[in-house]
């Protein structure tokens, strides 16, 4: 009568059998990815990365009417603008106030306004900005129009190694997604990461 084998001894030989092909788990290394710093002390201490992920597609999710994203952003913005890259943002639900943003630091001759586009051409207009390095942030209001879409621009993204970021509504905290980070912004400065490459955890703070 045979001795019943182990469930380790089991796994071992079935990764023996799998030729590799087997997919084990990427191991926690320390090591850090490109980021860009947030400008919120405590958000940088949150993320796996120490800021925003570079070359990477990042969600926030939005309470209405969806404005709020700008001044989580900005001080990352104004970074990237001040290092000589362009911005853009794309169909905002409302008209960006150029004195505000000139006052905080943002370089007006950098800065691309597409408003008014459906949610197709705000997604194409998206994968086509991110791709150039000379793009450091791209902010698009728009939902995904296929499965496909948010692999093709990660791949449009990492060509460029900047920012692409979508701003979509608290609705879409349901629906599965590729993004390499997801944050649920609130009104009274709560966020919600709900996804963080190497964190599965869900982590709430609140930024002053």
């Amino acid at each position: 009568m045979s001795t019943p084998s182990s469930p380790s001894q089991n796994l071992q030989d079935l990764l023996r059998q799998s030729g590799g092909q087997l997919w084990r788990g990427r191991p926690e290394t320390g090591h850090r990815r490109p980021a860009l710093p947030t400008g919120h002390a405590r958000l940088d201490q949150a993320l796996p990365d120490g800021g925003w992920p570079l070359g990477a597609v990042t969600e926030l999710l939005l309470p209405p009417p969806l404005q709020q994203a700008m001044w989580l952003l900005l001080p990352a913005l104004c970074r990237q603008n001040r290092e000589g890259r362009w911005l853009a943002l794309i169909n905002p639900p409302a008209i960006p106030y150029a004195p505000g943003l000139a006052q905080a630091g943002i370089d007006l001759n950098r800065l691309v306004h597409l408003p008014g586009l459906d949610n197709r051409a705000s997604w194409w207009a998206l994968e086509q900005l991110v791709q150039h390095s000379a793009c450091g942030v791209a902010l698009a209001w728009a939902n995904p129009p296929e499965p496909a879409a948010l692999r093709r621009l990660q791949l449009a993204v990492e060509r460029g190694g900047g920012m692409a970021v979508l701003c979509r509504s608290h609705q879409a905290a349901r629906e599965a997604s590729t993004a390499a980070l997801r944050l649920r912004l609130h009104r009274d400065r709560r966020i919600d990461i709900l996804k963080a490459r190497g964190n599965l955890r869900l982590q709430q703070l609140c930024l002053d």
